[in-house]
């Protein structure tokens, strides 16, 4: 019963973080079709739209999130 529970457990946090993979994965995506968008959708720069894609994501997501209210204040 308790091996049951423990599996269980194991199962949604490995659930959640598919479901957290696939939102960054598509955040990266999404900044990678941006960039070659800006760039004139030139063929040939898709690793590179991709790596600065990833870098940008992964800096705005080991960001520690702000209390919005001071932000809408203008840090007051």
């Amino acid at each position: 019963m308790k091996n049951n529970i423990v599996l269980q457990k194991a199962g949604q946090e490995s659930k959640n973080l598919a479901a957290g993979s696939s939102q960054h994965l598509l955040k990266v995506k999404t900044k990678a079709y941006e960039f070659w968008e800006m760039r004139g959708r030139k063929n040939g720069n898709d690793q590179s739209n991709w790596f600065e894609a990833e870098k940008i994501v992964k800096e705005k997501e080991s960001k520690p999130k702000s209390d919005t209210r001071k932000e809408n204040r203008g840090g007051l």
